[in-house]
């Protein structure tokens, strides 16, 4: 058994464990996007069973019903999932959220007997008990964005790299703080957004110029 962070496992070599899961924050109301890269570079994992959970502030989202369909065209057999409360912040939100102080002892209770329970499922369903295997949740429309949007001005999402006004090597500001490491300015042409979370323009944000 062993536990990685995402960005240390080989999305190609899952092939060699029984079991799979894959956990991670909710992120707009879904799995991030660095879950989203690692699924599509999953190779040879047909056929193995997997689980997935998240932590999240105020709502879980979609985040299952988003992950599981993507798990399963990979080939896998999703036998469970589960989340937990997570404490969170973000720059447009008052700090701390309610669910500061989450993942508690309660929580965390909880988590290792579900990860019990999903290590004895899979024994089970292997066994052939196949009605052990969970519906995929649907998607819900959690927010009517439309509706909260009418009347509202457009939101300009991407911010853009400007060579010209750039401060680098003197500021390494927006490199050194983007949460998704998707700003590489050593390089030729420049890495800029690329992943990006859309995270409310942080690099904007703090850039000086």
């Amino acid at each position: 058994c062993d536990i990685l962070k995402m960005k240390d496992a080989n999305p190609k070599r899952l092939y060699e464990y029984d079991l799979i899961g894959i956990g991670a924050p909710t992120h707009g109301l879904k799995e991030p996007p660095w879950v989203d890269s690692f699924i599509r570079d999953m190779r040879f994992v047909g056929g193995k069973h997997c689980f997935a959970f998240s932590t999240h502030a105020t709502l879980p989202g979609n985040f299952m019903a988003s992950i599981i369909p993507k798990l399963k065209k990979k080939g896998l057999i999703v036998i469970g999932y589960g989340d937990w409360y997570g404490a969170a912040h973000a720059q447009h939100h008052a700090y701390p959220w309610y669910t500061a102080g989450h993942p508690d002892e309660i929580d965390l209770e909880e988590a290792e007997a579900f990860g019990r329970e999903i290590v004895a499922r899979s024994a089970r369903i292997s066994a052939g008990e196949t009605n052990l295997i969970p519906e995929v949740p649907a998607m819900k429309d959690i927010f009517p964005v439309e509706e909260l949007m009418k009347g509202l001005p457009p939101i300009r999402k991407v911010a853009k790299y400007e060579k010209e006004k750039c401060l680098y090597p003197a500021c390494r500001l927006c490199m050194d703080n983007c949460p998704m490491d998707g700003i590489d300015l050593t390089v030729n042409p420049v890495v800029f957004m690329k992943p990006c979370i859309n995270c409310g323009g942080f690099c904007e944000n703090i850039c000086p110029t």
